[in-house]
């Protein structure tokens, strides 16, 4: 997929097939999982996910399209195309199914840039949505700036050298995701709290930058102890262990 023309065409084919009839359910409703349509869709997307590792390599084969520092785009390519063409499906009323598919790529290609955190995912968190909607943008933002903040601290032997730039990405999701620890839905709530527990340890370095008596960070050390000790939360916690081990879009875009 390191080549250019031949592969832009084939991407862009596969996405433009989303918008025809042949792979939308009747009257616009969501169709059943084992339905004609919604087959053919999985199958799409199972195409699309395995094509998104290198999607930002292709770009740079072709036109190029960038996000500059400020996490701004300049100049629209391939890779930018399909990934807004890819939150507008997400959008949409999806098959459980078809919604997780859809998360893999997003995942796979935000990880090729995730300063593009910035200026699609944080202000989608920042607005009230479908709880299914929520519970995939938290997942999605979780699972990248996890990647980052375990990138970044394996590089550099535990050094904060995070650039600003990056630092001011995974805050933004960060601090959007903590908005929904008390939501009235429980999948919401659930994922949101699971990513807080997980991501403390890895957090607190950035946390403590800024004094280690705040109140912030008091708050943040309330929380998590409250979220370690509790019973409730210990159970639901390792069912969304063995469910976060096997979702990995990494493995899951790669034949092999």
């Amino acid at each position: 997929a390191g080549g250019g023309t031949w592969a832009e065409t084939l991407i862009r084919h596969l996405m433009s097939l989303n918008d025809s009839k042949r792979f939308q359910p009747s009257g616009g409703k969501m169709s059943f999982s084992d339905s004609v349509p919604s087959i053919q869709s999985n199958y799409l997307w199972v195409a699309l996910c395995a094509l998104a590792p290198h999607l930002s390599r292709i770009d740079a084969a072709t036109r190029g399209g960038t996000v500059g520092q400020d996490g701004k785009t300049e100049g629209k390519g391939l890779y930018l195309d399909m990934v807004e063409k890819a939150w507008a499906f997400l959008n949409g009323t999806q098959t459980p199914t078809l919604r997780h598919l859809i998360e893999i790529f997003l995942v796979t290609t935000l990880l090729q840039n995730p300063l593009l955190l910035q200026t699609t995912l944080t202000p989608l968190l920042r607005t009230p949505s479908r709880p299914t909607l929520t519970a995939s943008y938290i997942i999605i933002g979780g699972f990248v700036i996890k990647k980052v903040l375990l990138e970044y601290q394996g590089q550099n032997k535990g050094e904060d050298t995070m650039p600003n730039e990056m630092r001011e990405v995974v805050w933004g999701v960060w601090s959007a995701i903590l908005a929904y620890l008390p939501s009235n839905y429980g999948h919401v709530r659930g994922v949101a709290q699971y990513l807080f527990y997980t991501l403390y340890d890895t957090m607190i370095p950035y946390l403590t930058a800024g004094g280690k008596h705040s109140w912030p960070v008091q708050w943040y050390q309330n929380t998590y102890v409250h979220l370690k000790e509790n019973n409730d939360y210990k159970r639901m916690f390792v069912k969304m262990d063995e469910y976060f081990r096997i979702y990995d879009p990494i493995k899951m875009t790669t034949l092999k």
